[in-house]
């Protein structure tokens, strides 16, 4: 097993698109060079099933988030 330090991100991405009937893969990196934005999309398999898997990665998220601010308490009455 290589580093995956030192392994190509397009590399990574290929291989987990290998590994797996439908991939959804999505990342955003801050480049201090220029300050820009550099977006990483890419699917792999039936864009109806890779438009699904996006719906419940977004509705897991969207629970978490709400889940989450629920429980962080209010300072106000410090």
């Amino acid at each position: 097993m290589s580093n995956l330090d030192l392994t190509p991100t397009n590399e990574l991405v290929e291989e987990l698109s290998k590994r797996f009937d439908y991939f959804v893969c999505v990342g955003r990196k801050y480049t201090k060079d220029n300050g820009e934005f550099i977006d990483l999309r890419r699917y792999n398999g039936n864009t109806l099933v890779c438009l699904g898997l996006n719906e419940l990665v977004r509705h897991h998220i969207l629970n978490d988030e709400l889940s989450f601010s629920r429980n962080i308490k209010d300072n106000k009455d410090r």
